[in-house]
Protein backbone atom coordinates (compact mmCIF):
# COMPACT_ATOMS: atom_id res chain seq x y z
CA UNK A 1 0.00 0.00 0.00
CA UNK A 2 2.98 2.57 0.20
CA UNK A 3 5.92 0.30 0.75
CA UNK A 4 8.31 1.13 -2.12
CA UNK A 5 7.18 4.54 -2.48
CA UNK A 6 10.20 6.23 -4.67
CA UNK A 7 12.17 4.91 -1.92
CA UNK A 8 10.43 6.42 0.60
CA UNK A 9 10.52 5.22 4.55
CA UNK A 10 8.02 4.98 7.43
CA UNK A 11 9.48 5.28 10.68
CA UNK A 12 9.17 2.72 12.92
CA UNK A 13 8.05 2.75 16.41
CA UNK A 14 9.55 0.58 19.02
CA UNK A 15 9.73 -2.64 17.09
CA UNK A 16 9.40 -4.08 13.74
CA UNK A 17 6.29 -5.64 14.82
CA UNK A 18 4.56 -2.36 14.74
CA UNK A 19 4.85 0.44 11.98
CA UNK A 20 3.19 3.79 11.67
CA UNK A 21 2.95 5.86 8.66
CA UNK A 22 1.51 9.21 7.29
CA UNK A 23 0.92 11.03 3.90
CA UNK A 24 -0.67 13.54 2.51
CA UNK A 25 -1.28 16.37 -0.19
CA UNK A 26 -1.48 20.28 0.34
CA UNK A 27 -2.14 21.60 -2.93
CA UNK A 28 -3.82 25.01 -4.49
CA UNK A 29 -5.79 24.77 -7.31
CA UNK A 30 -7.01 27.97 -9.60
CA UNK A 31 -8.29 28.15 -13.31
CA UNK A 32 -9.73 30.81 -15.62
CA UNK A 33 -13.28 29.28 -16.81
CA UNK A 34 -15.87 31.28 -15.48
CA UNK A 35 -19.04 29.71 -14.60
CA UNK A 36 -17.71 26.10 -13.97
CA UNK A 37 -15.86 24.68 -10.54
CA UNK A 38 -13.40 22.58 -11.11
CA UNK A 39 -12.92 19.39 -9.60
CA UNK A 40 -10.65 16.23 -9.48
CA UNK A 41 -13.54 13.52 -9.77
CA UNK A 42 -17.19 13.43 -9.11
CA UNK A 43 -16.94 12.51 -6.09
CA UNK A 44 -16.15 16.07 -4.44
CA UNK A 45 -19.14 18.12 -3.42
CA UNK A 46 -17.96 21.41 -4.65
CA UNK A 47 -15.00 22.47 -6.70
CA UNK A 48 -12.55 25.65 -7.34
CA UNK A 49 -14.36 28.40 -8.97
CA UNK A 50 -12.87 30.83 -11.70
CA UNK A 51 -9.89 32.89 -10.44
CA UNK A 52 -10.12 32.11 -6.98
CA UNK A 53 -7.27 30.51 -5.09
CA UNK A 54 -8.74 26.61 -3.70
CA UNK A 55 -7.17 23.95 -1.51
CA UNK A 56 -9.74 21.35 -1.19
CA UNK A 57 -9.27 19.91 -4.86
CA UNK A 58 -6.21 18.26 -4.20
CA UNK A 59 -5.48 18.07 -0.39
CA UNK A 60 -5.86 15.13 1.22
CA UNK A 61 -4.12 13.47 4.34
CA UNK A 62 -3.66 9.77 5.48
CA UNK A 63 -2.41 7.75 8.05
CA UNK A 64 -1.99 4.18 8.25
CA UNK A 65 -0.80 1.39 10.79
CA UNK A 66 0.85 -2.26 9.78
CA UNK A 67 1.06 -4.90 12.62
CA UNK A 68 2.63 -8.08 11.94
CA UNK A 69 0.43 -10.06 14.16
CA UNK A 70 2.40 -13.89 12.99
CA UNK A 71 4.98 -14.95 11.09
CA UNK A 72 2.81 -15.45 8.10
CA UNK A 73 -0.15 -12.68 8.92
CA UNK A 74 -0.28 -9.07 8.76
CA UNK A 75 -2.50 -6.60 9.45
CA UNK A 76 -3.22 -3.24 8.21
CA UNK A 77 -5.32 -0.34 8.46
CA UNK A 78 -5.84 3.42 6.85
CA UNK A 79 -7.70 6.28 7.06
CA UNK A 80 -7.69 9.31 4.65
CA UNK A 81 -9.64 12.77 5.33
CA UNK A 82 -10.58 14.64 1.59
CA UNK A 83 -13.67 16.39 0.34
CA UNK A 84 -16.25 13.74 -0.01
CA UNK A 85 -19.55 14.40 -2.06
CA UNK A 86 -21.33 15.82 0.90
CA UNK A 87 -18.90 18.84 0.59
CA UNK A 88 -16.94 17.79 4.11
CA UNK A 89 -13.39 16.35 5.11
CA UNK A 90 -14.92 13.41 7.43
CA UNK A 91 -12.66 11.12 7.27
CA UNK A 92 -12.93 7.65 6.35
CA UNK A 93 -11.57 3.74 6.42
CA UNK A 94 -10.03 3.06 3.04
CA UNK A 95 -7.67 0.10 4.13
CA UNK A 96 -8.77 -2.76 6.80
CA UNK A 97 -7.50 -6.00 6.11
CA UNK A 98 -5.85 -9.37 7.34
CA UNK A 99 -3.29 -10.51 5.18
CA UNK A 100 -1.75 -13.94 4.71
CA UNK A 101 0.77 -14.93 2.42
CA UNK A 102 2.48 -18.37 2.63
CA UNK A 103 5.33 -18.02 0.59
CA UNK A 104 6.66 -15.45 -1.76
CA UNK A 105 4.61 -16.27 -4.32
CA UNK A 106 1.10 -16.06 -2.59
CA UNK A 107 -0.76 -13.40 -1.28
CA UNK A 108 -4.34 -13.95 0.43
CA UNK A 109 -6.31 -10.79 1.99
CA UNK A 110 -9.67 -10.15 3.84
CA UNK A 111 -11.16 -6.85 4.64
CA UNK A 112 -11.22 -3.83 2.83
CA UNK A 113 -8.74 -2.79 0.39
CA UNK A 114 -8.60 -1.03 -3.28
CA UNK A 115 -8.27 -1.68 -6.72
CA UNK A 116 -4.94 -1.13 -7.25
CA UNK A 117 -5.44 -0.71 -11.32
CA UNK A 118 -3.28 2.13 -11.30
CA UNK A 119 0.15 1.52 -12.87
CA UNK A 120 3.06 3.50 -11.31
CA UNK A 121 1.49 4.37 -8.22
CA UNK A 122 0.91 2.31 -4.84
CA UNK A 123 -2.47 4.05 -4.63
CA UNK A 124 -4.99 6.75 -5.78
CA UNK A 125 -4.42 8.87 -2.64
CA UNK A 126 -0.44 8.49 -1.66
CA UNK A 127 0.42 11.47 -3.90
CA UNK A 128 3.84 11.33 -3.31
CA UNK A 129 4.34 7.88 -5.20
CA UNK A 130 3.39 9.26 -8.53
CA UNK A 131 4.54 11.56 -10.80
CA UNK A 132 1.51 14.51 -11.51
CA UNK A 133 -0.41 16.44 -9.43
CA UNK A 134 -3.16 14.04 -9.86
CA UNK A 135 -4.42 11.26 -11.56
CA UNK A 136 -5.62 12.36 -14.66
CA UNK A 137 -8.88 13.51 -14.18
CA UNK A 138 -9.84 12.97 -17.85
CA UNK A 139 -8.91 9.11 -17.45
CA UNK A 140 -9.87 8.43 -13.59
CA UNK A 141 -12.80 11.10 -12.69
CA UNK A 142 -15.19 9.01 -12.39
CA UNK A 143 -13.87 6.68 -9.97
CA UNK A 144 -15.08 8.25 -6.68
CA UNK A 145 -14.14 5.60 -3.49
CA UNK A 146 -12.21 2.44 -5.10
CA UNK A 147 -12.06 0.17 -2.03
CA UNK A 148 -13.81 -3.02 -1.83
CA UNK A 149 -14.98 -4.45 1.31
CA UNK A 150 -14.39 -8.36 0.27
CA UNK A 151 -10.98 -10.63 -0.23
CA UNK A 152 -8.35 -10.92 -2.98
CA UNK A 153 -5.48 -13.61 -4.35
CA UNK A 154 -2.82 -12.55 -6.25
CA UNK A 155 0.09 -15.10 -6.97
CA UNK A 156 3.28 -14.28 -8.83
CA UNK A 157 6.09 -16.46 -10.98
CA UNK A 158 8.41 -16.62 -13.29
CA UNK A 159 7.15 -16.86 -16.99
CA UNK A 160 10.18 -16.93 -19.81
CA UNK A 161 12.73 -13.67 -18.98
CA UNK A 162 9.94 -11.64 -16.95
CA UNK A 163 7.62 -12.39 -13.48
CA UNK A 164 3.80 -13.18 -14.20
CA UNK A 165 1.43 -12.22 -11.40
CA UNK A 166 -2.67 -12.52 -11.54
CA UNK A 167 -4.86 -11.20 -8.97
CA UNK A 168 -8.70 -11.50 -8.26
CA UNK A 169 -11.14 -9.73 -5.71
CA UNK A 170 -14.67 -9.49 -4.99
CA UNK A 171 -16.58 -7.86 -2.41
CA UNK A 172 -18.48 -5.24 -1.71
CA UNK A 173 -18.03 -1.47 -3.03
CA UNK A 174 -19.50 2.07 -2.41
CA UNK A 175 -19.83 4.65 -4.64
CA UNK A 176 -20.71 8.53 -4.24
CA UNK A 177 -21.45 11.23 -6.81
CA UNK A 178 -22.26 14.62 -6.27
CA UNK A 179 -24.31 16.02 -8.45
CA UNK A 180 -24.68 19.66 -9.67
CA UNK A 181 -27.79 20.66 -8.18
CA UNK A 182 -26.48 20.68 -4.57
CA UNK A 183 -27.29 17.27 -4.06
CA UNK A 184 -25.52 14.05 -4.03
CA UNK A 185 -25.64 10.14 -4.47
CA UNK A 186 -23.91 7.12 -2.46
CA UNK A 187 -24.79 3.40 -2.90
CA UNK A 188 -23.36 0.31 -2.39
CA UNK A 189 -22.68 -2.35 -5.24
CA UNK A 190 -21.45 -5.91 -6.13
CA UNK A 191 -17.89 -5.72 -7.31
CA UNK A 192 -15.41 -8.38 -9.25
CA UNK A 193 -12.36 -7.69 -10.89
CA UNK A 194 -8.69 -8.88 -11.72
CA UNK A 195 -5.23 -8.08 -12.87
CA UNK A 196 -3.19 -9.64 -15.25
CA UNK A 197 0.99 -8.15 -14.97
CA UNK A 198 3.90 -9.09 -16.69
CA UNK A 199 7.09 -7.44 -15.98
CA UNK A 200 10.30 -7.32 -18.00
CA UNK A 201 13.43 -5.29 -16.52
CA UNK A 202 11.83 -1.98 -16.25
CA UNK A 203 8.63 -2.92 -18.40
CA UNK A 204 5.01 -3.74 -17.30
CA UNK A 205 2.07 -4.94 -19.01
CA UNK A 206 -1.17 -4.72 -17.23
CA UNK A 207 -4.91 -6.01 -18.22
CA UNK A 208 -7.28 -5.27 -15.36
CA UNK A 209 -11.21 -5.82 -15.50
CA UNK A 210 -14.05 -5.16 -13.45
CA UNK A 211 -17.40 -5.74 -13.20
CA UNK A 212 -19.96 -3.96 -10.86
CA UNK A 213 -23.15 -4.71 -10.02
CA UNK A 214 -26.02 -2.14 -8.30
CA UNK A 215 -29.15 -3.35 -6.35
CA UNK A 216 -32.54 -2.70 -7.87
CA UNK A 217 -33.26 1.59 -7.32
CA UNK A 218 -37.00 1.43 -6.81
CA UNK A 219 -36.92 5.04 -7.91
CA UNK A 220 -35.27 4.11 -11.39
CA UNK A 221 -37.54 1.24 -11.46
CA UNK A 222 -40.78 3.51 -10.92
CA UNK A 223 -39.60 5.51 -13.55
CA UNK A 224 -38.58 2.78 -16.27
CA UNK A 225 -42.50 1.03 -15.47
CA UNK A 226 -43.75 4.62 -16.24
CA UNK A 227 -41.61 5.06 -19.84
CA UNK A 228 -42.07 1.46 -20.56
CA UNK A 229 -45.97 1.84 -20.52
CA UNK A 230 -45.94 5.31 -22.20
CA UNK A 231 -46.34 3.69 -25.62
CA UNK A 232 -43.58 5.63 -27.56
CA UNK A 233 -40.74 2.88 -28.67
CA UNK A 234 -37.69 5.28 -27.38
CA UNK A 235 -38.89 5.50 -24.15
CA UNK A 236 -40.01 2.27 -23.98
CA UNK A 237 -36.05 0.66 -24.89
CA UNK A 238 -34.96 2.99 -22.07
CA UNK A 239 -38.21 1.84 -19.38
CA UNK A 240 -37.56 -2.01 -19.94
CA UNK A 241 -33.30 -1.03 -19.25
CA UNK A 242 -34.53 0.54 -15.90
CA UNK A 243 -36.45 -1.31 -15.10
CA UNK A 244 -34.03 -4.92 -14.55
CA UNK A 245 -33.40 -6.01 -11.30
CA UNK A 246 -29.39 -5.02 -11.32
CA UNK A 247 -27.84 -2.41 -13.10
CA UNK A 248 -24.64 -3.72 -14.52
CA UNK A 249 -21.72 -1.55 -15.78
CA UNK A 250 -17.93 -3.40 -17.15
CA UNK A 251 -14.70 -2.07 -17.34
CA UNK A 252 -11.23 -2.79 -18.80
CA UNK A 253 -8.25 -0.92 -18.94
CA UNK A 254 -5.03 -2.08 -20.68
CA UNK A 255 -1.95 -0.25 -19.64
CA UNK A 256 1.97 -0.34 -20.62
CA UNK A 257 4.69 1.74 -18.38
CA UNK A 258 8.42 1.82 -18.36
CA UNK A 259 9.94 3.12 -15.04
CA UNK A 260 13.95 2.56 -15.74
CA UNK A 261 17.01 5.09 -15.43
CA UNK A 262 15.51 9.07 -15.49
CA UNK A 263 12.16 8.20 -17.95
CA UNK A 264 9.17 7.07 -16.76
CA UNK A 265 6.49 6.76 -18.90
CA UNK A 266 3.14 5.37 -19.18
CA UNK A 267 0.21 4.27 -21.94
CA UNK A 268 -3.53 3.55 -20.85
CA UNK A 269 -6.58 2.39 -22.28
CA UNK A 270 -10.21 2.44 -20.13
CA UNK A 271 -13.63 1.30 -21.69
CA UNK A 272 -16.45 1.26 -19.54
CA UNK A 273 -19.78 -0.06 -20.52
CA UNK A 274 -23.14 0.46 -18.83
CA UNK A 275 -26.15 -1.24 -19.35
CA UNK A 276 -28.65 1.40 -18.64
CA UNK A 277 -28.16 5.45 -19.53
CA UNK A 278 -27.92 5.74 -15.66
CA UNK A 279 -24.51 4.34 -15.90
CA UNK A 280 -21.26 5.67 -17.94
CA UNK A 281 -20.18 4.55 -21.52
CA UNK A 282 -17.08 6.22 -22.07
CA UNK A 283 -13.63 4.98 -23.46
CA UNK A 284 -9.99 6.96 -22.29
CA UNK A 285 -6.69 7.02 -23.46
CA UNK A 286 -3.93 8.78 -21.45
CA UNK A 287 0.14 8.65 -21.88
CA UNK A 288 2.45 10.41 -19.93
CA UNK A 289 6.14 10.95 -19.81
CA UNK A 290 8.72 12.39 -17.16
CA UNK A 291 12.46 12.47 -17.82
CA UNK A 292 14.36 13.18 -14.26
CA UNK A 293 17.22 15.37 -14.00
CA UNK A 294 19.11 15.36 -10.47
CA UNK A 295 15.60 16.47 -8.43
CA UNK A 296 13.32 17.33 -10.80
CA UNK A 297 11.29 15.76 -13.31
CA UNK A 298 9.62 17.69 -15.76
CA UNK A 299 6.94 15.71 -17.76
CA UNK A 300 4.02 15.80 -19.75
CA UNK A 301 0.39 13.97 -20.87
CA UNK A 302 -2.00 13.91 -23.05
CA UNK A 303 -5.45 12.28 -21.75
CA UNK A 304 -8.75 12.01 -23.61
CA UNK A 305 -12.32 10.87 -22.53
CA UNK A 306 -14.87 10.54 -24.91
CA UNK A 307 -19.11 8.88 -24.45
CA UNK A 308 -19.40 6.25 -27.12
CA UNK A 309 -23.56 7.12 -27.13
CA UNK A 310 -24.85 10.66 -27.87
CA UNK A 311 -28.10 11.45 -25.02
CA UNK A 312 -31.05 8.96 -25.86
CA UNK A 313 -34.53 10.92 -26.39
CA UNK A 314 -37.78 9.21 -24.99
CA UNK A 315 -39.83 10.35 -27.79
CA UNK A 316 -42.07 11.54 -25.11
CA UNK A 317 -44.26 14.73 -26.31
CA UNK A 318 -43.00 18.34 -24.75
CA UNK A 319 -46.70 18.22 -22.79
CA UNK A 320 -46.49 19.97 -19.01
CA UNK A 321 -47.30 16.66 -17.53
CA UNK A 322 -44.48 15.02 -19.30
CA UNK A 323 -41.21 17.74 -19.38
CA UNK A 324 -40.39 16.24 -15.74
CA UNK A 325 -40.25 12.82 -16.70
CA UNK A 326 -38.30 13.77 -19.96
CA UNK A 327 -35.90 16.08 -17.43
CA UNK A 328 -35.25 13.12 -15.35
CA UNK A 329 -34.35 10.93 -18.05
CA UNK A 330 -31.68 13.87 -19.94
CA UNK A 331 -30.37 14.37 -16.67
CA UNK A 332 -29.74 10.82 -15.51
CA UNK A 333 -27.37 11.14 -19.06
CA UNK A 334 -25.88 14.10 -18.44
CA UNK A 335 -24.95 13.21 -14.52
CA UNK A 336 -22.18 10.48 -16.36
CA UNK A 337 -21.09 12.42 -19.36
CA UNK A 338 -17.16 12.29 -20.07
CA UNK A 339 -16.29 14.01 -23.12
CA UNK A 340 -12.86 16.41 -22.57
CA UNK A 341 -9.20 16.26 -22.78
CA UNK A 342 -6.53 17.57 -21.05
CA UNK A 343 -2.86 18.15 -21.95
CA UNK A 344 -0.77 18.32 -19.21
CA UNK A 345 2.48 20.21 -17.87
CA UNK A 346 4.03 20.48 -15.20
CA UNK A 347 7.60 19.75 -13.03
CA UNK A 348 8.20 17.92 -10.17
CA UNK A 349 10.96 18.25 -7.48
CA UNK A 350 11.74 15.57 -5.26
CA UNK A 351 12.92 18.17 -1.77
CA UNK A 352 13.95 14.81 0.29
CA UNK A 353 13.40 11.22 0.65
CA UNK A 354 9.77 12.77 1.94
CA UNK A 355 9.00 15.67 0.38
CA UNK A 356 7.54 16.29 -2.97
CA UNK A 357 6.83 19.93 -4.73
CA UNK A 358 4.67 19.80 -7.79
CA UNK A 359 3.60 22.50 -10.15
CA UNK A 360 1.27 21.99 -13.50
CA UNK A 361 -0.75 23.53 -15.83
CA UNK A 362 -3.75 21.75 -17.57
CA UNK A 363 -5.13 23.21 -20.72
CA UNK A 364 -8.20 21.28 -20.69
CA UNK A 365 -11.37 21.47 -23.62
CA UNK A 366 -14.63 20.69 -22.55
CA UNK A 367 -17.16 19.41 -25.02
CA UNK A 368 -20.24 16.93 -22.67
CA UNK A 369 -18.63 16.63 -19.34
CA UNK A 370 -19.89 16.39 -15.45
CA UNK A 371 -16.28 16.05 -14.31
CA UNK A 372 -16.68 19.39 -13.53
CA UNK A 373 -19.55 21.66 -12.34
CA UNK A 374 -21.30 23.36 -15.10
CA UNK A 375 -22.77 26.82 -13.41
CA UNK A 376 -22.82 28.59 -17.21
CA UNK A 377 -26.74 29.14 -18.87
CA UNK A 378 -27.58 26.17 -20.72
CA UNK A 379 -26.29 25.80 -23.77
CA UNK A 380 -23.47 27.53 -23.54
CA UNK A 381 -21.60 25.09 -25.15
CA UNK A 382 -17.71 23.74 -25.87
CA UNK A 383 -14.96 25.85 -23.73
CA UNK A 384 -11.66 25.61 -22.80
CA UNK A 385 -10.22 25.59 -18.81
CA UNK A 386 -6.74 26.50 -17.71
CA UNK A 387 -6.09 24.79 -14.35
CA UNK A 388 -2.94 25.67 -12.86
CA UNK A 389 -1.92 23.91 -9.33
CA UNK A 390 0.77 23.75 -7.00
CA UNK A 391 1.12 20.56 -4.27
CA UNK A 392 3.15 19.24 -2.02
CA UNK A 393 3.44 15.66 -1.30
CA UNK A 394 4.72 14.20 1.73
CA UNK A 395 5.03 11.13 3.55
CA UNK A 396 6.35 9.91 6.72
Amino acid sequence: MFIGASGARAQDFETDRFTFRGFGTIGLTTHDAEGIEFRRNVGQGYGSEANELDFHADSLAGLQLNSRIAARFDLALQGVTRINAEGNWTPRVTQAFLRYSPDESLVLRAGRFGYEIYLLAESRQVGYSYLAVRPSQDFYGLVTNDEVDGIDASWTTRLGPGLFKVRVFGGEGSDETALHDGTSWSGSSDAVGATLDYTWRSLTARAAALEVRYGANADLRELGTFLASSGSPPAIDIGEELIGSEQVSRGLQLGLAYDGGPLQAQLLYGHIISDSIAGPNVNAFQAQAGYRVGDWTPYLSFAKSRDRNPIRSTGLPELPELLPVIGTVRELQDNMRATQHSTSLGVRWDLSSHWAFKAQVDFTDIHDSALNFDRRPANSGDTRMTVLTAAVDFVF
